[in-house]
C-alpha cells in the first residue's frame, strides 16, 4: 500500500513538472511590449518579468493566442532573421544567477539554445549573424 500511495505522489509531482515546462499565455498586464519581426514581439509585465513571445492563430477558436517563449530576458537584439537573447536564469536554493544565451531564426522558429557564452558565439558565427548586433537591455528600445 505504501508503494502504491509513494508512485501516486511521484506521478502528481511529474506531472505538475511538465505542465510547468508547457507554453503559456503572456500575462494580461503589461508595462509595455513591441514587436520584434515576424509575429515575435518583446514585453515587460507589470511585475516586471521581460519575456519573447510569438503570436499565433489558436485554429479552435480563430483568435490571436500569444505563447511565451523566453521569460527572464536581460537583454535582447533582432534584425529580419534572427533574434539574439540573454537570459537570467536563477538557481532556486543558492539563489545564484546564471547568463544563457539563445538565437531565435524568425524564419524557421527554430530555437538554439540554451547556450553558455562561449557556445552562443560559435552558434552565431556558423550562422553567419551579424557582429555588429549587439545585445541591449530591453528598456533600450522602449518607444
Amino acid at each position: 500500500m505504501k508503494t502504491k500511495k509513494n508512485l501516486f505522489i511521484i506521478l502528481i509531482i511529474a506531472m505538475f513538472s511538465i505542465s510547468g515546462c508547457a507554453q503559456t499565455d503572456t500575462p494580461k498586464e503589461l508595462k509595455y511590449s513591441y514587436d520584434l519581426v515576424d509575429n515575435f514581439f518583446l514585453y515587460k509585465s507589470n511585475d516586471d518579468i521581460v519575456g519573447i513571445a510569438i503570436k499565433s492563430n489558436d485554429s479552435n477558436e480563430n483568435e490571436e493566442k500569444k505563447k511565451i517563449i523566453l521569460e527572464n530576458i536581460s537583454k535582447v537584439s533582432w534584425n529580419e532573421n534572427f533574434i539574439l537573447a540573454e537570459q537570467i536564469e536563477r538557481i532556486q536554493l543558492g539563489k545564484e544567477e546564471k547568463k544563457i544565451y539563445w538565437i531565435i531564426n524568425s524564419n524557421t522558429q527554430q530555437i538554439y539554445g540554451p547556450n553558455e557564452y562561449e557556445e552562443f558565439n560559435n552558434q552565431r558565427k556558423e550562422l553567419n549573424i551579424d557582429e555588429n548586433l549587439e545585445l541591449k537591455s530591453p528598456d533600450s528600445y522602449k518607444k
